[in-house]
Order: structure tokens, then C-alpha cells, then sequence
């Protein structure tokens, strides 16, 4: 900033009660004025002419009614403050004292005078002695029908919204407030995600925000202020290093992703899954196993078996890992994502034909006297992904290990030590 470090004098005004101090015929006039000098652009955007429109505002500001100790009252001057319309409508207002300010510091010295205004707050920095104050009274003068108060100097230091500019040695500013509200509670209910975004954006305001000279204090402080929030210190840290890495002059290299792969989100497994794959150029991305839409009755939900099996074995249940107890004291471990039902009864069906491709079935051939208790089949995991289901009955067959049958996957080696089988 050119600026920075320059000797200077600084005024802060706040318009006092900006929406309330707007008189309605001043406001409609230069709303008038606005609409006329951008005729062309406002009617093709809005589809109506002036008149209509001013009727229209003129009918809207003079219908808001408030509540107030069980009595309403319609507001007779000023726009009301929760209006969405009230932004826009005051910067209409002030365009006059914007264009007349901006007028006089162009007839000053190049540089000599900065003024600049977010909503209500006016800033004004000058670089040469008395023009401050010059500017400061030509801003009264022109808005006589509002009413400003002051900003106070202590000790070389004066608030401007969220920074704090230092005039003693130079102007300097910082990033933050002397008296700033608290941040969002660590034990809120909010999520992760949302916490370290908060982290993530009081660290980058104070380093983009901040002159160089205090850019150190202000990270301090915003850290004090997470801290007595309930921020752990380790997440702090690791979330202020990665905000800090973006201003450094080497910024770090990524590296590339080639494909993105959607797997179900599995606890204590999934995370570790995905930085292994990112080594590869792989990018991991989870589904829920769960949705919220399980959570209400009202939801449309997925329908079930719809067929009417004329003797069920068991309660129709659609996408299980199920298991078929054998009289020879084995079982068989299987998955579908069809009815349970209509899977048992291809598998009746497979040991009456003698199928070659059925396991049951070979299994009975080779076994004398054994067969499948179908009454007694039971559901060991409800799992709608097809990929979760197979993984469920691999993991249930290794457990077992009295099953007839090999598991679908193979679970050893590097593999089975990863996910401490």
C-alpha cells in the first residue's frame, strides 16, 4: 500500500441511525433521480415504468407496521431495518454525499486526502495538516439532515470497523478489535468442517488485513481468541499452518489426481484407505451408509420386496449378507441384493437339480445325509451397496471359518495387515 508508514491524521464518523434518519420524500426523490438517470437499464431489467415503480415503493414504505408491547404501529419515518430492500435504498440516499465528496478531494492535491465508506462508517485519512477536518465539515455540511458521531483516538490508535489503525510512528494498520465478541464455542454442535473454517478464516483475515509491521500480533491474538473459545491447540496449529502456507513465496506443489473413486465410508478404515491412494494419484471421495432420509418416516424410502412368494421361509428383506445352517453342522455364508426369500429359493432349486454352479448344492452331493435347514436361515448384515456386501460376507466367512464355500475376496497379505485381519 502506498500509504503505509506515511505520517497522517485519521477521522472516523457513523452516520447515527442511518435507516430511521432517511426522510421518505428526500429518499423517493433521489431514488427518482437514480431511476431517470438509468432509464433505459432499469425499465429492460424490471419490465415497468418510473411511475409505477415510485407508486409502488412509495405504497411499500408506507406499510410497515411493528410490534411493540402488544400494540402495532405503522413506522412513519425512515425504511424499516429489516427490510431487504433498506441496502439498497441507502445507497441510493448517500450517492449525492458520495459524489459530492468525491468531487472535493479530486479538487486537492493528488494523494493528498483518502475518504471511503462501507454503509454507515466513513473513513477519512489525510497526509497533510487540517485537511481532515476540512473534509470532515464538508461531509456535515452536505448531510445536515444527519446526525454523525466521532470515533476517539487513544493513544495513537483508532477502530474502523474490524481494523485498528496506528498513526504514531506512520500509518499502520491491524486485523481485529480491542473488545471483540467471542468466537464459536469448540463444543458446539456444529460440525468439524464448520469449526475449522471458522479457524481458517480469523487467521486469514489477520494476515491479509494486517500491515507487515503487525501482522504477528494479530495472528497472536486471533489465536488467543480460539483458545479461549475451547479450540484444541494441535487443531489450531495444524489449520493456521495451512492458511500460512498460501503466503509463502514457494508455494507448495499438488499433485496431480488422475481418477476419483466413490467407496462407502467405513470407521477407522476409510481415511487411512484414502491417503494410502492419494500416493498413487487417486482420489478417494465416501458415501454415506446411512442417509438422513432414514432418519424421518415421511421421506419416499426405497421399496422392499414387492412379490408374493407363495412360502416364504423368512421375512422378505431386500440386500443382505445371509447365513444357511446345514444339518452336517457347517453353513453357508452368501449375499444378495434381491429378496432373501427368492434367494433361497434358487438355492432349493440348485440342490434338487444337482446344479454343478451351486456350492449348497455340491456340498450335499459330497456330504451324505446332509441338508440345508432353510427355516432356519437367518440375516447377519443388511447392506444395500453391492461392493459392502461382498466385503460383509468375505469378513463373516473368515470369522466363521466352518463355511461351505471360498470367500468372494482375498483378504491377505498387505491387504489383511491393513485392515488388521
Amino acid at each position: 500500500n502506498p500509504h503505509h508508514g506515511r505520517s497522517c491524521e485519521v477521522i472516523t464518523l457513523d452516520i447515527k441511525d442511518l435507516y430511521y434518519s432517511m426522510n421518505k420524500s428526500e429518499l423517493l426523490r433521489r431514488v427518482r433521480g437514480w431511476c431517470d438517470d438509468h432509464l433505459v437499464k432499469f425499465q429492460s431489467s424490471s419490465g415497468i415504468d418510473v411511475d409505477s415503480f415510485m407508486s409502488i415503493l412509495e405504497f411499500y414504505l408506507g406499510s410497515t407496521v411493528i410490534d411493540f408491547e402488544g400494540a402495532l404501529f405503522i413506522q412513519k419515518e425512515g425504511v424499516c431495518i429489516g427490510s431487504s430492500i433498506a441496502p439498497v435504498l441507502s445507497e441510493i440516499f448517500l450517492n449525492e454525499m458520495d459524489v459530492y465528496v468525491d468531487a472535493f478531494v479530486r479538487s486537492l492535491p493528488s494523494g493528498a486526502v483518502v475518504v471511503r465508506r462501507y454503509v454507515d462508517d466513513i473513513l477519512i485519512c489525510s497526509f497533510e495538516e487540517g485537511l481532515a477536518g476540512t473534509v470532515k465539515k464538508c461531509i456535515i455540511e452536505k448531510c445536515h439532515d444527519l446526525t454523525f458521531t466521532e470515533g476517539s483516538t487513544l493513544q495513537g490508535k483508532i477502530q474502523y470497523l474490524d481494523l485498528l489503525l496506528h498513526t504514531q510512528k506512520g500509518l499502520c494498520w491491524r486485523f481485529g478489535k480491542e473488545s471483540a465478541k467471542p468466537l464459536l464455542a469448540a463444543d458446539s454442535c456444529h460440525s468439524k468442517l464448520v469449526k475449522r473454517g471458522v479457524i481458517a478464516s480469523v487467521v486469514d483475515n489477520a494476515c491479509k488485513k494486517s500491515c507487515v509491521h503487525h501482522v504477528g500480533e494479530a495472528i497472536g491474538l486471533q489465536k488467543l481468541r480460539l483458545v479461549e473459545a475451547g479450540h484444541h491447540q494441535d487443531v489450531i496449529s495444524s489449520v493456521m499452518l495451512k492458511v500460512l502456507r498460501k503466503f509463502s513465496s514457494a508455494p507448495v506443489e499438488k499433485s496431480a489426481v488422475k481418477d476419483v473413486v466413490c467407496v462407502p465410508y467405513y470407521h477407522g478404515i476409510s481415511h487411512n484407505l484414502k491417503s494410502v491412494a492419494k500416493r498413487f494419484g487417486v482420489n478417494l471421495v465416501f458415501k454415506a451408509q446411512h442417509k438422513l432420509e432414514s432418519l424421518t418416516p415421511f421421506s419416499g424410502g426405497r421399496q422392499g420386496c414387492l412379490k408374493k412368494h407363495q412360502n416364504p421361509d423368512l421375512t422378505c428383506q431386500v440386500g443382505v449378507v445371509y447365513d444357511i445352517p446345514l444339518r452336517c453342522g457347517l453353513s453357508y455364508v452368501g449375499q444378495t441384493g434381491r429378496c432373501l426369500n427368492e434367494g433361497l429359493l434358487e438355492h432349493g432349486r440348485a440342490v434338487g437339480d444337482n446344479a454343478q454352479h451351486s456350492e449348497v448344492a455340491g456340498h450335499v452331493v459330497d456330504c451324505s445325509r446332509c441338508r440345508p435347514e432353510w427355516g432356519d436361515a437367518q440375516v447377519l448384515h443388511g447392506e444395500r451397496e453391492g461392493g459392502g456386501r461382498v466385503v460383509r460376507e468375505t469378513l463373516c466367512i473368515l470369522e466363521r471359518g466352518s463355511c461351505v464355500g471360498a470367500p468372494s475376496l482375498g483378504f491377505g497379505g498387505g491387504l489383511g495387515r491393513f485392515l488388521c485381519l
